[in-house]
């Protein structure tokens, strides 16, 4: 779990991240996404979206032992994230 992280914040300064799960599914459908990031308090349903649309993309999805609230804090924000996309 640290290194997830650890490749989330290398990455806050760059262009290479989104946050949430519009710009997610955006990327997903663009096949622009190289890793999903999920909170580990992510809504089931959204999860299930994402197992989903992994069988047609060609990403990896990796869950966090962070809620939203902690992955908010992290990645800098003053809201809540469930979902960070890192881009090919």
């Amino acid at each position: 779990m640290p290194e997830n992280v650890d490749i989330v914040r290398k990455n806050l300064g760059s262009n290479k991240l989104l946050f949430g799960e519009r710009e997610a599914i955006k990327a997903i459908k663009k096949g622009e996404a190289k890793i999903i990031f999920t909170a580990s308090n992510i809504k089931e349903g959204l999860k299930e979206d994402l197992v989903r649309y992994k069988k047609i993309g060609d990403f990896e999805i990796k869950p966090l032992k962070l809620t939203n609230v902690q992955l908010g804090a992290i990645c800098k924000k003053q809201y809540n994230i469930s979902i960070v996309t890192l881009l090919k």
